[in-house]
């Protein structure tokens, strides 16, 4: 394999492992509000 190609793909991998620590990290946030707040309506 050439290395520009193993480099793009090294680059594509980082970006894919970051966006997914991102939108998981954006997920458990979403889901943590919902949960607190029916957790205060349920009082």
């Amino acid at each position: 394999m050439s290395p520009v190609v193993s480099e793009i793909l090294r680059s594509g991998f980082m970006m894919l492992s970051s966006l997914r620590r991102r939108i998981t990290h954006l997920v458990q946030s979403f889901s943590v509000v919902p949960f607190t707040g029916s957790m205060f309506f349920h009082t």
